[in-house]
């Protein structure tokens, strides 16, 4: 589906692993930073979104790059 379209994105699974009712651990994803690790780094950031901002020129190329990456 994202080649017909012409996008470059690319899926992964990953696994889940229910230890109860109401928890469940997460398979991490290689070289992918999280939302907790990217707020310890840059503490004035408190969204993704915020992230992408101050990172990327907002509209620019890149910017709307790394929203499909």
């Amino acid at each position: 589906i994202f080649q017909e379209a012409g996008l470059p994105l690319w899926l992964r699974p990953y696994e889940v692993l229910c230890t109860s009712s109401y928890t469940a651990l997460i398979e991490t994803i290689p070289d992918t930073a999280s939302l907790h690790s990217i707020k310890s780094r840059h503490p004035n950031i408190s969204s993704l979104r915020e992230f992408y901002i101050a990172k990327y020129l907002e509209d620019s190329p890149n910017f709307k790059l790394a929203q499909v990456m």
